[in-house]
């Protein structure tokens, strides 16, 4: 639902630049929902370039564009901080921030090394959602979705590519 919500508001020009553990709200009957929109704002899909400049950060999900003056936002900032997040759900554990990958030598962890149970496509998946640079990230939520629902093919080198067009594409 989360990613549902993501790629609607992406398609209408908007990014939500919160994205965390604590915005996201499991109800009693079992929905799911993403709250707090108040850092959302409009992007122009063609530059990336956010109509005002605020800052947001959050420890452990806001990506290196959120933390820098003048680096471009777009769909793959909520993508890091989406990614972030699954990250903290299946490991327990923060993903360092860009900052200290960047300057101290941070490493992420791999999922597979807590033990949790994923594939080689989610692994990868997760782990280029956390690029430092926007432009090294998974791009669109569909994207993302193809790759953690299995719908995504591997190459040698261990990257994926999601088959846009291809009959898996959008099932999930």
């Amino acid at each position: 639902p989360v990613m549902q919500v993501l790629e609607t508001i992406h398609s209408k020009g908007m990014i939500h630049r919160d994205i965390s553990p604590s915005n996201i709200m499991i109800l009693y009957n079992g929905r799911v929902r993403l709250l707090d929109f108040g850092a959302a704002k409009d992007i122009s899909l063609e530059t990336g370039q956010l109509t005002t400049m605020s800052s947001v950060y959050k420890f452990g999900y806001s990506p290196i564009e959120q933390l820098t003056h003048g680096l471009k936002q777009g769909p793959f900032t909520d993508i890091y901080a989406l990614c972030a997040t699954i990250y903290e759900m299946l490991t327990s554990a923060i993903p360092p921030s860009p900052f200290q990958r960047s300057y101290e030598g941070a490493q992420i962890v791999p999922p597979s090394q807590f033990g949790v149970q994923i594939t080689p496509i989610q692994e990868a998946a997760l782990i280029k959602g956390l690029a430092i640079n926007g432009e090294d990230r998974i791009q669109t939520i569909a994207e993302l979705r193809d790759a953690l629902c299995g719908t995504a093919a591997q190459f040698d080198n261990g990257s994926y590519y999601a088959p846009y067009g291809s009959d898996k594409a959008g099932q999930n």
